[in-house]
């Protein structure tokens, strides 16, 4: 017999084996309702051992059911009228239903211990979780047009999905709103567009706040009304949690990419979506759909679960509160009357409800010893989250701990700088070895050569390395010059040779090409064009081909690729070498290799040349180590 069963009720009257009771849960009350019902909320929690929250969901959905099911009928205290002769009042008010409900509350209390409410969803945790979410769905994924317009259904599920709970999660943990409340909110109740003190903002009206209309009705004054009202700002440094951000992007991608029109005025923001991946504007997600967004998402981002303690329907609401008060930079917390403003509480709230919001995670972070290995200990429990460890003086210890580390980073610095001594003097002397005849040619445009007045009677000259690259190649003749011997120690201030000597011409010298007044430019793929689209992937090849042929004048490419000289891709603009270097072998393969057939050279790198340049770069080289002509980098 499960709890909540009457043996007396099963042996007199046998009423579990009337026929009527079976159709007592369905339409209109009978005796037998109220004993149905208790069974029913007995079977869930105790039989199949569910929670306080099915046993709350089953008892609200029958007693409103029964509410409405006809005028006032149905409403107050379960029982039976002898005048009208019939059953009257809420089965779910009487004391059967009511002792199960009070049995369910005890179990649960006793199964899971002191906590029983939500963890609280960090800064840290958000930032977390939005860096798996942007790993599973990179931005390159929803701003591309294209990649949209050719997504696969599942595809699709999946980025309508991420984009849902990054705006509901960042829009929840900056107003401090239950789950339930915020999937229930409109289109009515956002207002885009507004400016306050100059900044932009935009206004959520949080009409489903839990107690908000009981405060209505109570006639509580204008400024407690006013707390589920929300200016929302931009948050730079709050990424995951910037609502400001997050929200436009989702209701934007509704409009775009599944509604194709304007959001309507009683259209749901966070609207359910099918099995199809169709989604309904009229019907809001269901709570266990956004239970189960956060339940992925923190197991994706590898967020581990207190026991006793999991992340549900006031997560964000406690994380936002707590990070406000206690968390945030210094100077940046929030006061208890704005604590309490924001939150909706009201002034008499009971002093439990805040401190089990704020303090709780603190009274955790205090009696947490789980560091009690650590050389330098946080002593969370001596202040306020542990803050005099910032303002004490350093131990001994410390000290010492920090010379040990700091002496290993200096030991490696100082490796590395004998390795690049070597590296200079092996240079310098294959450099001078150059300098051998009556009359030398400088070809290190980013050299600077200097003389030594000290050293003029001699002849011999110093070179003094510069990272002036925009000087051209000086050419010297001049007396014989002595190679330059590699000395550590001090010399007198140099003076630049320019002002003591001309630059001697040479029959056989190629004056290096000067570079561009306007600068070096290689766009970037893909391009985007003046109507504000942006170039395909399938189309970065043949961008690349005109701009090795012709050059794009349009967007800084005034010279075409195949006529840079060797000097524009060296010094300073050495970054500029791979680049070029590897649209000229994409360019190169198809007019040299393919003479510029263009069928023939899709056929040999379908679908590579579909995916982008870089895949298609890589199936060049890759037919190149083929053909002996490209040697692979170890």
């Amino acid at each position: 017999m499960y709890p909540g069963c009457s043996d007396s009720a099963d042996r007199e009257d046998g009423i579990y084996n009337e026929p009527d009771f079976k159709t007592a849960l369905d339409g209109t009350p009978t005796q037998y309702s109220d004993k149905a019902l208790a069974l029913l909320i007995s079977y869930k929690c105790f039989y199949e051992n569910l929670g306080m929250s099915t046993c709350h969901g089953v008892y609200s959905a029958f007693k409103r059911y029964w509410e409405e099911h006809d005028g006032d009928t149905y409403r107050g205290k379960w029982f039976y009228h002898e005048g009208h002769k019939r059953w009257e009042g809420n089965p779910a008010e009487s004391a059967e239903v009511q002792d199960i409900k009070t049995a369910v509350m005890h179990k649960t209390g006793a199964e899971s211990g002191d906590r029983t409410h939500s963890l609280a969803m960090s800064k840290e945790y958000m930032d977390q979780i939005l860096a798996w979410s942007e790993s599973e769905c990179p931005k390159e994924y929803y701003l591309d047009p294209e990649a949209l317009k050719n997504m696969s259904i599942d595809d699709r599920k999946k980025l309508t999905t991420h984009l849902q709970y990054r705006a509901f999660a960042s829009t929840a943990w900056t107003i401090w709103s239950r789950n339930f409340e915020l999937i229930k909110l409109q289109w009515k109740d956002v207002k885009m567009g507004l400016q306050q003190n100059g900044f932009e903002c935009f206004q959520i009206f949080l009409s489903q706040r839990k107690g908000w209309q009981k405060k209505t009705d109570k006639g509580i004054k204008e400024q407690d009304l006013r707390n589920n009202h929300f200016l929302i700002f931009s948050q730079p440094d709050l990424p995951s949690c910037d609502s400001f951000h997050w929200l436009p992007m989702w209701i934007n991608f509704l409009e775009s990419h599944h509604y194709g029109q304007p959001l309507e005025p009683e259209d749901y923001v966070f609207p359910a979506m099918g099995a199809n991946g169709v989604v309904q504007p009229r019907e809001h997600i269901s709570h266990d759909t956004v239970q189960q967004m956060i339940s992925d998402a923190v197991a994706g981002a590898q967020i581990p679960s207190a026991v006793g303690g999991s992340f549900s329907t006031h997560c964000f609401r406690r994380g936002g509160a707590q990070y406000h008060f206690m968390f945030a930079p210094v100077g940046k917390r929030w006061t208890l009357q704005r604590v309490r403003w924001w939150g909706g509480w009201a002034e008499g709230e009971h002093r439990d409800t805040l401190i089990r919001y704020l303090l709780d995670e603190l009274h955790l972070s205090e009696e947490d010893h789980s560091d009690a290995l650590c050389p330098i200990q946080r002593e969370a429990g001596v202040s306020l989250l542990g803050e005099h460890a910032l303002v004490k003086p350093a131990s001994t210890e410390e000290v010492r701990l920090i010379q040990t580390s700091l002496s290993s980073d200096i030991q490696k610095v100082h490796h590395e700088v004998g390795r690049m001594q070597e590296s200079f003097t092996t240079f310098s002397l294959a450099f001078n070895s150059m300098f051998t005849g009556p009359s030398a040619k400088c070809q290190a445009p980013d050299s600077r050569i200097y003389v030594d007045p000290n050293q003029r009677p001699n002849g011999s000259l110093c070179m003094a390395t510069s990272i002036d690259m925009s000087r051209q190649t000086t050419v010297i003749s001049t007396t014989p010059i002595v190679p330059i011997a590699v000395n550590a120690t001090a010399r007198p201030a140099l003076e630049p040779l320019s002002s003591k000597f001309n630059t001697a011409s040479n029959s056989n010298t190629n004056n290096p090409r000067p570079l561009p007044t306007a600068g070096l430019v290689i766009p970037d793929l893909p391009i985007q064009y003046s109507d504000g689209t942006w170039s395909t992937k399938e189309e970065s090849w043949k961008i690349i081909i005109q701009h090795w042929q012709h050059g794009d004048p349009e967007r800084g490419l005034h010279t075409p690729l195949k006529d840079w000289p060797a000097e524009w891709t060296r010094g300073k603009n050495r970054i500029f070498h791979v680049k070029r270097g590897q649209r000229e072998d994409i360019a190169l393969e198809f007019l040299n290799v393919y003479k510029g057939n263009e069928a023939a050279f899709k056929r040999a790198f379908d679908p590579f040349y579909k995916m982008g340049h870089t895949a298609l770069l890589k199936a060049v080289h890759e037919a190149q180590e083929r053909r002996g002509e490209h040697v692979k980098r170890k």
